[in-house]
């Protein structure tokens, strides 16, 4: 007979209420949380994340959970053994039944997405051997035998999870989409909720915080300003350049200082709300 699983204090384990409230947050966005990553169908196995040349950064933080940073890095929750004693607990038993352990649906449905993500990033020995090596399985898989016998195991186990995640792959939540770009997250915050601190910051400096967004401008917008001047600028310097064209190029011109003056304008704001920002967040800790 399998040990009663407490829902309470696997609840408190897997989803604390402050990142639940984030995970809540990022409902609000939940149409246009395709800008910042695709599909949870194109999860990728831990495997390919290596051949990305990613870093698999071990994170206890759900809300930051298959989570990526610079393209160099990924953030993944390990599993929770008290999911795994849940699963076998429950191994025959269907959703309905699982639901009196979490009574909430939003929960629920975390939880349920939560799974599915190990449900696809674990599909073979080599990326069971990777999980193993960053620590994100609870050690019973790999406390006796040989990998592939705990392969076996974990296989067995992953089909009682499947039974918990269900058979959709729609949870209404962040778990509908996949792997999430940090750097677009906090941009999705900051201009659609008006969050200056974003989604989560993980800078601790200012540089870094504004690195994405200066890098964006840097490249998309005044690299474009510059080429287009620059050919204006060989253009009239035609001598039978066509009228239009020395308008053109002249409103041009005023149009280009205007954007930079109201670029510089819009950073500096962002700076001194940003700094407020954390000084009150200071102080307030601090009290």
């Amino acid at each position: 007979m399998q040990p009663e699983v407490d829902g309470v204090a696997m609840m408190q384990e897997i989803l604390p209420k402050s990142e639940f409230c984030r995970l809540e947050e990022l409902a609000q966005v939940q149409n246009i949380l395709w800008l910042a990553g695709n599909v949870n169908t194109a999860i990728r196995p831990l495997h390919r994340h290596i051949v990305l040349g990613r870093n698999i950064i071990v994170c206890e933080d759900i809300s930051l959970h298959l989570v990526t940073r610079g393209g160099k890095m990924i953030l993944i929750k390990p599993l929770p053994k008290s999911l795994t004693a849940l699963a076998n607990a429950h191994a025959t038993q269907p959703l309905t039944d699982i639901s009196r352990l979490i009574p909430d649906e939003n929960q629920r449905n975390l939880i349920r997405g939560f799974i599915w993500t190990y449900i696809s990033m674990i599909k073979s020995v080599t990326d069971f051997r990777i999980a193993v090596d960053n620590h994100l399985l609870p050690e019973d898989f790999t406390r006796n035998g040989s990998m592939e016998a705990a392969f076996d195991n974990w296989r067995i186990t992953a089909k009682s999870l499947e039974r918990i995640a269900g058979n959709g792959h729609r949870f209404g939540n962040r778990f509908d989409r996949g792997e999430l770009r940090l750097e677009r997250l906090n941009l999705i915050m900051l201009f659609r909720l008006g969050r200056l601190q974003g989604y989560q910051r993980l800078d601790t400096t200012y540089g870094a915080y504004f690195e994405p967004f200066l890098a964006t401008v840097s490249i998309v917008v005044f690299a474009f300003l510059a080429l287009t001047l620059s050919a204006f600028q060989v253009a009239l310097a035609y001598e039978n350049a066509a009228d239009w064209l020395k308008v053109t190029g002249y409103w041009c011109s005023i149009v280009t200082m205007c954007l930079i003056l109201a670029v510089v304008v819009f950073l500096t704001l962002w700076f001194l709300f940003a700094f407020c920002d954390n000084v009150f967040h200071t102080v307030r800790s601090n009290h």
